[in-house]
């Protein structure tokens, strides 16, 4: 058995915690606020999971040519990966900044309110901006997984978790639900 084989379980732990620590800070803008940040955390998800996968399409990549000793296709499939981040980063931004209304009129209910709009609008387009980051960040992680480097990536992870969730405590009660 080898040594890594429990880190992917063992790092749901944390996620479910931040996401506890997030509902909380939302909570205190009261049920309406909390339904239209869960609605606009399914937007989130679609984008994201694009950035997922090309993180966990690298990882089986750059193992499969660490064992072959090529490392110069490595760094080609990091690249390639970059390229397509960034690809689908400035495709989401697009789409969210043209089409953020429609977008939440999907998971809004039929009933929602301009507040409603305004903030799961302002919540996405706060987004839009982070979309490179996380597909770099996502990539990233996907060659050090590859690589076996699991302790930067799971530091980084809990690293990120922890500025989210810092960030969302601070600034939500000053700043209103779009910070959280």
């Amino acid at each position: 058995m080898q040594k890594n084989q429990f880190i992917a379980p063992t790092s749901d732990f944390p996620v479910f915690s931040f996401v506890q620590h997030f509902a909380r800070s939302v909570n205190p803008f009261g049920t309406q606020a909390l339904a239209v940040y869960s609605a606009t955390m399914r937007v989130e998800n679609v984008f994201s999971l694009i950035f997922v996968s090309i993180g966990n399409a690298v990882s089986p990549y750059v193992s499969q040519n660490l064992g072959a000793k090529k490392i110069e296709r490595i760094k080609k499939g990091y690249h390639a990966a970059l390229v397509l981040d960034v690809c689908f980063a400035v495709l989401a931004f697009i789409v969210i900044e043209t089409l953020h209304t429609q977008i939440s009129s999907l998971f809004l209910v039929k009933d929602g309110t301009t507040l409603d709009y305004q903030v799961s609008e302002g919540y996405m387009r706060w987004l839009g901006y982070f979309f490179i980051f996380m597909g770099i960040k996502m990539a990233t992680d996907g060659v050090l997984r590859g690589l076996g480097i699991i302790r930067p990536f799971l530091i980084a992870n809990m690293v990120n978790l922890a500025i989210r969730l810092s960030v969302a405590l601070i600034c939500a009660p000053r700043f209103g639900i779009v910070f959280v």
